[in-house]
């Protein structure tokens, strides 16, 4: 949410007024998918997985 508004950066972006962020949301709806992508990195072969660093 930006401002009160629901936007979304590849249509209304890239660019907000960071002020008017809602990071706390953004940060739940960053995680919400995070225990499925734990579990498909671990099905991986290792050559493929993304480093440490880049997780």
């Amino acid at each position: 949410m930006v401002g009160g508004q629901m936007k979304f950066a590849c249509v209304d972006g890239p660019e907000f007024d960071g002020h008017q962020v809602d990071f706390a949301l953004l940060a739940d709806r960053l995680s919400i998918y995070r225990d499925e992508e734990c579990h498909m990195l671990q099905r991986l072969p290792e050559q493929q997985r993304p480093s440490a660093r880049q997780r």
